[in-house]
């Protein structure tokens, strides 16, 4: 038990109290991780319109009558293992309610721009007063210092002042080429990790230290440069800017393969990789050239595999590079990594009865961690001020 009380927790975090202040998506993210693990989470939303996040994009729940509902996609994604409870933060009343909750809070995740919540007397600072003990978790876009701490920004601006852009995409010259941002908003669920990782460091030292709590400061910014790992660190080590590659990573034969039925995508890192597939190559007869004259394509080990890929399907191939200990997978879409045996047998999405849902049910995510043999259960996302009246945790 994180508070010392020598309890044995039915999951990690059973007992921790979290005041989620986030919206849209990293903040959330973090706090749903949290969820994940056990703690108790409370989702304060705005009256009326609840997180922005309930309004983006063109997809969400379907209700009885056929109406869109406010639980959008984007807000399913990132609200399990929650309540909502509603707090007109501008309001005299809001805020005094926020100060009780933080007052019995261990966790408090926010995401606004750095400052403006001092503007209600919600901000660290203010808020340590009132909670010695309290973990206050800001995610910014440019972090609570520096020239940019008090601008806006989303996901992929960070992708390309980080970098991440200019080393995402085919290179210059090739059709298609230059900088391209990820297709998922990846810098918001990974800084919503880090943010997440930081609260239990930072509740672990409380605890194991009888330290106070502490203001815990993460930056899209600096999440989008740390993530790209190597590439920065041979920028660092060189001086060199690294080229975009496209699905390259380092070694050929590397790359994208047509089978029958669509692509696959091969990593090759090794010499023993380099063999198996040499084997794999030598066992199949060129193709003749369009002139028929019986000359072979290529003779270059990726020409004799593009060859003998576009002989077979995938499932025939993966099936032969598994058995050479080869690196592949099929470039799946997304109702083909859903009916993948893998995925399947790993039970990541649930069913959940959702009443808003005119089938009564949702598919939503699970935690993608087992601790042990079992994965955190999942409780469906909140609809908006569902936990009212609420008067602590």
């Amino acid at each position: 038990s994180l508070h010392g009380d020598g309890a044995v927790s039915a999951a990690p975090l059973d007992g921790v109290r979290v005041l989620d202040l986030g919206r849209v998506l990293a903040a959330p993210w973090a706090a749903q991780v949290l969820g994940d693990f056990g703690a108790n989470v409370l989702k304060v939303e705005r009256p009326g319109r609840g997180d922005d996040a309930r309004l983006y994009g063109p997809d969400a729940l379907i209700d009885a009558a056929g109406a869109r509902t406010l639980e959008s996609a984007f807000h399913l994604c990132a609200n399990r293992n929650k309540r909502s409870i509603l707090v007109d933060l501008a309001s005299a009343e809001g805020q005094a309610r926020i100060r009780t909750l933080a007052a019995d809070a261990d966790v408090l995740i926010e995401n606004f721009i750095a400052g403006n919540l001092a503007r209600f007397g919600l901000d660290a600072s203010t808020l340590g007063i009132v909670n010695s003990q309290l973990i206050y978790v800001s995610l910014t876009g440019y972090g609570q210092s520096g020239p940019y701490a008090d601008r806006p920004g989303y996901d992929a601006v960070f992708q390309a002042q980080g970098g991440l852009m200019a080393m995402t995409g085919l290179p210059d010259g090739e059709p298609g080429g230059g900088p391209l941002k990820t297709g998922p908003s990846l810098m918001d669920v990974s800084t919503g990790q880090f943010a997440a990782l930081a609260a239990v460091a930072a509740l672990y030292q409380r605890y194991a230290d009888a330290a106070p709590g502490q203001h815990v400061d993460v930056a899209l910014l600096d999440v989008a440069v740390a993530m790209q790992a190597g590439s920065i660190q041979s920028f660092l080590e060189t001086g060199r800017q690294p080229s975009r590659r496209g699905n390259y990573v380092g070694s050929s034969p590397t790359g994208l393969y047509i089978c029958q039925d669509g692509p696959i995508f091969l990593s090759v890192s090794s010499p023993d990789h380099l063999h198996a597939l040499a084997t794999l190559a030598s066992t199949v007869t060129p193709s003749p050239s369009p002139s028929g004259s019986g000359k072979a394509n290529g003779t270059g080990l990726e020409e004799r595999l593009r060859d003998a890929f576009r002989r077979t399907t995938r499932d025939r191939a993966l099936e032969r590079l598994a058995a050479l200990g080869v690196p592949g997978a099929a470039v799946n879409r997304y109702d083909e990594v859903f009916a993948d045996a893998q995925l399947r047998a790993r039970a990541l999405v649930q069913d959940i009865a959702h009443p808003a849902s005119g089938t009564n049910t949702v598919r939503i995510l699970s935690s993608p961690i087992f601790l042990g043999s079992h994965r955190s259960p999942s409780e469906r996302p909140p609809m908006l001020g569902e936990h009212e009246p609420a008067t602590g945790f």
